[in-house]
This record gives C-alpha cells, sequence and structure tokens, in this order.
C-alpha cells in the first residue's frame, strides 16, 4: 500500500510541474518585426517569451524551435520557415521569412510560434522515449507586402579624347547606362566631370571640368550611337613646368536622387577605365596639333594603313588595343563594329574619332 501511494505522488508531481505527456505550459509570447516589405525580400523577426523558463541543467533541459509563418486572408500558409536554438534558451528569438517575388502584394498575417519538449535523464521524458510535452506559444500581427523596390545600378563610361594642350578645350564623350532594375523613361541624371592627378576625387584639390544636368540614362548595354559630347578645358600650367598627367573621372548621379539600392551599387558611380592624358605645356614646345576629319565616319581595314595607329578603343572606354612597341597593328584582328581609334596621321596629326570598321 505504501509502495503503491508513493508511486501516485510521482505521478501527481510528475503532471503538476508539465513534465509529463499531458497538457503543455503555455507561454506568453510577442512576435515584432517590419508592418510592411516588398516581395522578393527577407523578412526578419523577433520572438520574445515571458515565463515559464525553459530548463538547461544537466539532467533537465528543453529543445526549442520556432516556427515562422505568412498567412494569406483565407488563412493558407504561403511562407515558412523554422528556427532551431540552443538548449533551455530563453530568447529573445531571432528568425526570418524568405518571400518569393512571385507573392501577390496585398494584407498577410504574420505569425510566430515556439515551441519547447522537455527531456529529464533516467525517466519517460529521457531521449530515448522522445521526451514529453514542454510548452508553446504564439502571437502574430498584420503585414503588409508591396510590390519589389526597383534596384537600378548606375554606370558611367567615358572614351580616351587623346592628349591636350593646357588651357585647349577638348570634347569628352560619354555614357550613362542603367546595369539594374529599368527606370521609367524620361528619368535623368547629373554627372561631374573632373580633373585629377591620381585618379581618386578630392574636392578639395582636384578641378570640376563640369557639371551637367538633366543627362539621359540607357537601360541595358549602351550603343556607340548613345554617347553624349561635353566640351572641357584643360587645366593651366602656367605656374608650373613640363607636362602634366591627368586623369578624367566622370561621377554620375553625383547629387544621389536616384535611390540604387543593391548591394555596392552605390560603389560605382565613376568610370571604371580611367582616362588618362597628358596636359601639354604650352612653354615647351610640344603642341598638339588635331585633325578630326582625316577619318571617314565608315572606314575599311586597308585605309587604316595610311595611319600610325596609338589605339582602339572599345564603346565602353576600354583600350582593345594599344601600340607599346613598333609592332604594327594587325588590321585584320580588328572587330568590324563600332569603336574608337587613336591615330597619328602621315603629318604627324592626332585624330580622335568613332568610325564603323568594314571589311
Amino acid at each position: 500500500m505504501k509502495t503503491r501511494c508513493l508511486i501516485l505522488l510521482f505521478l501527481c508531481l510528475f503532471f503538476i510541474k508539465g513534465y509529463t505527456c499531458g497538457p503543455p505550459a503555455t507561454a506568453s509570447v510577442t512576435l515584432t518585426g517590419p508592418s510592411s516589405t516588398p516581395t522578393g525580400s527577407t523578412l526578419p523577426l523577433t520572438l520574445t517569451k515571458s515565463q515559464p523558463e525553459l530548463a538547461n541543467s544537466g539532467t533537465t533541459y528543453d529543445a526549442v524551435g520556432v516556427t515562422w509563418e505568412l498567412i494569406n486572408s483565407s488563412g493558407s500558409v504561403v511562407e515558412s520557415s523554422n528556427t532551431g536554438y540552443g538548449r533551455g534558451f530563453n530568447g529573445p528569438y531571432d528568425g526570418s521569412l524568405n518571400l518569393s517575388s512571385s507573392i501577390t502584394p496585398g494584407t498577410y498575417t504574420v505569425k510566430g510560434t515556439i515551441q519547447w519538449t522537455r527531456f529529464i535523464s533516467n525517466s519517460p521524458c529521457d531521449e530515448a522515449n522522445g521526451g514529453c510535452v514542454g510548452g508553446s506559444g504564439s502571437d502574430s500581427y498584420p503585414i503588409q507586402i508591396t510590390a519589389p523596390v526597383p534596384e537600378p545600378d548606375l554606370v558611367i563610361a567615358g572614351l580616351d579624347p587623346g592628349n591636350v594642350n593646357e588651357n585647349s578645350s577638348l570634347i569628352v564623350e560619354y555614357v550613362v547606362s542603367n546595369q539594374g532594375d529599368p527606370l521609367n523613361s524620361g528619368v535623368t541624371t547629373d554627372i561631374r566631370i573632373w580633373w585629377s592627378t591620381d585618379n581618386n576625387i578630392s574636392p578639395g584639390t582636384d578641378i570640376v571640368a563640369a557639371t551637367i544636368n538633366n543627362v539621359s540614362i540607357i537601360n541595358g548595354n549602351p550603343s556607340l550611337s548613345d554617347f553624349l559630347s561635353a566640351s572641357i578645358t584643360a587645366p593651366d600650367l602656367s605656374s608650373g613646368s613640363g607636362d602634366i598627367n591627368y586623369f578624367i573621372i566622370l561621377e554620375v548621379d553625383y547629387t544621389n536622387s536616384i535611390n540604387e539600392p543593391g548591394s555596392g551599387a552605390e560603389n560605382n558611380n565613376t568610370n571604371d577605365d580611367a582616362i588618362l592624358i597628358t596636359v601639354r605645356n604650352n612653354n615647351t614646345g610640344g603642341r598638339i596639333r588635331s585633325d578630326l576629319d582625316v577619318l571617314e565616319t565608315k572606314t575599311s581595314k586597308k585605309d587604316l594603313h595610311k595611319f600610325e595607329i596609338l589605339k582602339v578603343i572599345d564603346i565602353q572606354g576600354r583600350i582593345i588595343w594599344e601600340k607599346k612597341s613598333e609592332v604594327r597593328v594587325n588590321y585584320s584582328d580588328l572587330p568590324t563594329s563600332e569603336i574608337l581609334i587613336l591615330v597619328l596621321n602621315e603629318e604627324n596629326n592626332m585624330t580622335t574619332k568613332k568610325v564603323i570598321l568594314v571589311e
């Protein structure tokens, strides 16, 4: 009789403490997170829990997990995820939901549910028997799922205009393109053109050559016909002696009027391929003569033999061939497409011209 009473007392204690597979404990929890988020985004969520405290001793512990759900107006779960935590962890519990870009914008419910299972060594609640029910709790709130936020990514490219004399005008050809999500038609931007001696913009020492507003933007890859022109004046070298090498830096959207939220998008708003030219000092006798009409707009490859080619540049401003020795270019290897070539003609005049090369 005494033994039977002890057994009954032991079972009662188990049920009272909630350590058996009987009624689970209920926790009061609070779910927090953004009130709105666009489709295709990651929704960060946090669940905090009040009593009861979870166990984490050598012989008794609670395994904890949280389920996150996005529920539509019909009560169907459209997104869900599960997060596990360290044993006996009492929170706060951070998690997230990755939202598909195919979700229809509208009002949804986001829900967080915590569950824990109790394990006690050498008891009906040990791991070998799957543990006993510990407890649970949940909270939810309404959330507005919006259309995705466009992520444009503006880049700028320029063509090498060739060397120039101090205080002389030269034409810089450039194009602004968008490598990210398309912008609406008619959206424009502002650019600055800098003279720099080290290829880094330093507003205190570098020279603003030009500021141009309402520049059109090409969605996708530009063609040579999309390039625009700006006239700038070379720096004055009269206070020094000798020629100086300058970088022409093109800076797009310097007013930050177009939001570029993509990773790294705001870090590429200057031309990747630096334009390095030499500004000649008039006192050194090294003046440059120009003749932009030597080449036709459409030129055959064989006609290039009349010129000493210095550089061949593609429409992105990248040098695809440059003379570095006395070896002459193999003209048949040049692309039959729109390019820019920098040449010296037979009279030793420098010419920079956009051309379409044909066979």
